[in-house]
């Protein structure tokens, strides 16, 4: 990978969390057209590579015209889902779904961005 050394280095050299970032962006070259699930996208990231993950992989999603479907149960990913999307025009583009089941029943609450925001900004529970 070039990171701006007079040499390349082996991606592996620059931690798990680098190698996920690169191989969730790979993945999402691949599903060009499609859909990319993304199941707990957060696991093995620290939570301060977050933004960076969601800044990248919405460029890639973009670029290679994917709809993306990622789980997790972070409150801190999701917070840097929409921290990664400020000032950005991406209200129509962003859906977080949040389940839950009572008396085994299934209830499913969407949030767009804008009102992901506002329960965020509350502290309200969104996941």
């Amino acid at each position: 990978m070039d990171i701006g050394l007079s040499k390349m280095l082996p991606v592996q050299l620059l931690g798990n969390g680098m190698v996920k970032l690169l191989v969730v962006n790979l993945n999402a070259y691949e599903a060009r057209n499609g859909i990319l699930l993304i199941d707990e996208i957060d696991n093995g990231l620290h939570h301060s590579s977050l933004d960076l993950l969601w800044k990248s992989l919405i460029r890639s999603a973009i670029n290679y015209d994917v709809q993306v479907a990622a789980t997790t149960h972070s409150y801190e990913c999701i917070k840097a889902l929409v921290d990664s999307t400020e000032g950005e025009s991406m209200e129509d583009m962003i859906r977080v779904f949040r389940t839950e089941t009572t008396d085994d029943k299934a209830k499913v609450t969407v949030f767009d961005r804008d009102a992901l925001t506002r329960f965020m900004e509350r502290e309200w529970e969104v996941r």
